[in-house]
């Protein structure tokens, strides 16, 4: 586990102070997606409150969570299938193998 570190952020001309034991980079990295975020709906949206923005910003990343979380169940579950269908194969084959032998 790292050490909590304190971070003071900016956004939108509000100051934040957030804490957090994530590597650096990690934080850094989801700042900057969370920042991109703001300035396309800040841009595209028209709306000037930025309590609204942010939650805007803060829905789109949870929608992209939900969304990567859905995949990774996906993912998974495909990879169990092939796994059982790969165990049954090699069984099958060592079965074959073990027929041949005994002859």
């Amino acid at each position: 586990m790292n050490p909590v570190k304190k971070y003071q952020i900016n956004i939108l001309d509000e100051s934040f102070t957030i804490l957090s034991d994530e590597p650096e980079k990690d934080v850094n990295d989801s700042l900057n997606l969370m920042y991109s975020f703001i300035k396309e709906i800040s841009e595209k949206s028209g709306i000037s409150d930025s309590k609204k923005i942010i939650l805007l910003a803060a829905l789109k990343l949870s929608q992209r969570t939900v969304a990567l979380e859905a995949d990774k169940i996906s993912f998974h579950e495909q990879f169990t299938k092939k796994d059982k269908d790969l165990t049954f194969m090699i069984e099958d084959l060592k079965h074959k193998a073990d027929l041949m032998l005994a002859e």
